[in-house]
C-alpha cells in the first residue's frame, strides 16, 4: 500500500513540475531591420508564427527559421514581436540570441510584466511595449538591465509606477509614456527624460497618492474648524445679544 501511495506521489510531483511551466515554440523571419527610431539597423528575428502567451513564466525552447548567408543565432541583436496574444513577457530567447539588445511587443495584450522577466536580457537597450495593456510598472522592474537607452510604454492603461523605477538607468535618453492613465508625457534627450521621470514621480507613484491623500484629510480637517469656530461666535453673539436685551 505503502509503495503504491510513493508511485502516486511521485507522478504527482512530475504532472504538477510539467504543468507549472509551460514552454513553446518560436517562428522567426531573420533579416537587417530597424522598426523604430531611434532603434538601429541590426540583424533581427521577427516572429511571424501567432503566439499564445497565457501563462507567466513561458520559455522559448525552441527556434525555427532560415538565417541569412554567413549569418548565425549569435548574430541576431533584436526581437521583433507584434500583434500576438502575450499576456505575459515571453522569456528565453536569450538562450539562443546571447547578444540580444532589443526586445520589441507592441500590440501584444501584454497585461504584466516582473523584474523576473526581464532578469534574462541584461544586455538590453532597447524595449517597446506600446499599444498593451499593462496598468503597473513594479519596484525594481529594471534591476538587470541599467543599459537601457530607449523606453516605449506609449499607450497602455498605466495607473502606477514606481517612483524610483528609473534612478539606476544611467544612459535612458528615450523615454515614452503618453496615453496612459497617470502620466501623458514623451521625451528625447537627458533633460526631458528626467523632467518625465519628475512627472511620475509626482503624479503615478504611491507617494503622491499618500500625500494626496493627507492633502484631502487637512483640507477636511480646516473646514471642521472653521465651521467650529464660526458656530463658537454665532453662539457668542446670540449670547451677547440675550444679554443687552435682558438688561
Amino acid at each position: 500500500m505503502s509503495t503504491n501511495l510513493q508511485k502516486f506521489f511521485i507522478i504527482f510531483l512530475i504532472f504538477t513540475s510539467i504543468n507549472s511551466s509551460s514552454s513553446i515554440k518560436v517562428q522567426c523571419e531573420f533579416s537587417i531591420e530597424s522598426k523604430f527610431t531611434p532603434m538601429p539597423y541590426v540583424y533581427s528575428c521577427v516572429v511571424i508564427r501567432d503566439l499564445k502567451v497565457i501563462k507567466p513564466g513561458t520559455i522559448v525552447d525552441e527556434i525555427e527559421g532560415n538565417h541569412e548567408v554567413n549569418k548565425f543565432n549569435n548574430d541576431v541583436a533584436a526581437v521583433y514581436l507584434e500583434n500576438k496574444e502575450m499576456n505575459f513577457l515571453l522569456t528565453g530567447f536569450t538562450t539562443f540570441f546571447p547578444k540580444l539588445i532589443t526586445m520589441s511587443m507592441m500590440s501584444c495584450k501584454l497585461k504584466e510584466i516582473k523584474q523576473n522577466d526581464l532578469k534574462g536580457y541584461p544586455n538590453l537597450q532597447y524595449l517597446m511595449m506600446a499599444r498593451n495593456e499593462l496598468e503597473v510598472l513594479e519596484n525594481d522592474l529594471f534591476k538587470h538591465n541599467k543599459d537601457l537607452i530607449y523606453i516605449n510604454v506609449n499607450e497602455n492603461k498605466l495607473k502606477k509606477i514606481d517612483e524610483n523605477i528609473f534612478d539606476d538607468l544611467k544612459q535612458l535618453n528615450f523615454l515614452n509614456l503618453l496615453s496612459n492613465d497617470c502620466i501623458q508625457m514623451f521625451g528625447h534627450g537627458k533633460n526631458r527624460v528626467a523632467r518625465i521621470i519628475k512627472n511620475v514621480k509626482e503624479k503615478c507613484s504611491e507617494r503622491k497618492k499618500k500625500v494626496k491623500g493627507t492633502g484631502w484629510l487637512i483640507f477636511k480637517s480646516w473646514i471642521f474648524w472653521c465651521c467650529l469656530v464660526l458656530v463658537v461666535l454665532v453662539i457668542f453673539v446670540v449670547a451677547g445679544f440675550i444679554v443687552v436685551k435682558a438688561n
